[in-house]
């Protein structure tokens, strides 16, 4: 599972050109929480690993700080919002 997930993210840095938008909620759209969709990418600062915020499954980063809870409708991190680059 974690050689499929480090696979994936090797894939992902050579096809895309990550744009780097700021930090937090607040650089995804309007409102006060996070607008979730297939153009943005969240990274994690701890362990590097990219997120698709257009995600429907739920996942988490390589250290577990970044996650996604699609049952639950949760998204974040366990270092704070603001720790969490948009792409």
């Amino acid at each position: 599972m974690a050689e499929d997930k480090r696979k994936q993210q090797d894939d992902l840095r050579r096809e895309f050109e990550f744009e780097y938008r700021g930090n937090g909620p607040r650089v995804t759209g309007r409102g006060g929480g996070w607008t979730m969709g297939g153009s943005l990418y969240f990274r994690c600062i701890r362990c590097g690993c990219y997120m698709s915020a257009a995600s429907d499954e739920s996942c988490e980063c390589f250290c577990g700080a970044l996650y996604l809870d699609a049952d639950a409708s949760r998204f974040g991190s366990s270092l704070g919002d603001a720790q969490i680059e948009v792409y």
